[in-house]
């Protein structure tokens, strides 16, 4: 005769000691885990895809007087380098200025609240290698620009190059540029880095042409077209 001995599991066992209240309160327990777990994991990903676009919002939000401002201050350069050429009028200047003031003013209290999220601190820009492309660096050169009662085409060049840089980061800080959409991918990547680029040639080549044009009596020199060179943040 074989005797087999039946072993009974362990949960089996310890459940058997309970009443039937606690049972169906471990059961419940069990299912209620891998709930929470999911929830859990669901909210991670639903926060993280909030966060995501909330920070293109920034973008969007700090990119758009940059965009205007390099308009502008290609436009205002022009209109100094008139004056300084005696065949400007100063009060067209003057216009420029107040209106390229109020968008300074705007983005400024924009840097003020969400600069730092979008990484234009100092500190941020050193670790990722940029120059000193933060608002308060910007707005330094334009008060300087301002301030000077004779025209530079130098200090004109470096803020504008400095706009775009400002506006190729702002799209990298901003998720923008890591948009999933391809069609989306490429139209922010037009935006943000070959269109600026070809806004600060074409402002550098406007002001070095019209210089041309004067000095050369209406004749356009196109040796000072090319001393233009590609812009230095259309790559």
């Amino acid at each position: 005769t074989v005797l087999i001995l039946h072993k009974e599991p362990l949960m089996t066992k310890l459940l058997s000691r309970l009443n039937i209240r606690s049972r169906m309160l471990v059961i419940l327990i069990t299912f209620l885990i891998p709930l929470v777990i999911l929830a859990y994991k669901v909210n991670a990903t639903l926060t993280a895809s909030i966060e995501f676009s909330a920070q293109e919002e920034r973008g969007v939000e700090y990119a758009k007087p940059l965009f205007v401002l390099l308009d502008e201050v290609a436009d205002y350069q022009i209109a100094r380098l008139e004056v300084s050429l005696g065949t400007g009028s100063a009060e067209d200047a003057r216009q420029g200025e107040a209106t390229i003031q109020a968008l300074v003013d705007k983005l400024r209290d924009i840097d003020s609240r969400i600069g730092e999220d979008l990484k234009f601190t100092a500190e941020a820009l050193k670790e990722s290698k940029q120059g000193d492309i933060t608002f308060a660096n910007f707005e330094k050169k334009w008060n300087a620009i301002k301030a000077s009662p004779t025209y530079s085409a130098e200090a004109f060049s470096s803020i504008i190059v400095d706009l775009g840089a400002m506006i190729k980061h702002t799209g990298d800080a901003s998720n923008l540029i890591l948009n999933g959409d391809l069609d989306t991918y490429y139209l922010v990547d037009a935006n943000f880095n070959v269109f600026v680029g070809m806004l600060s040639d074409l402002a550098t080549i406007k002001s070095i042409g019209y210089a041309s044009l004067h000095a050369n009596n209406g004749t356009l020199d196109p040796a000072a077209i090319a001393s233009a060179g590609p812009s230095r943040v259309s790559g």
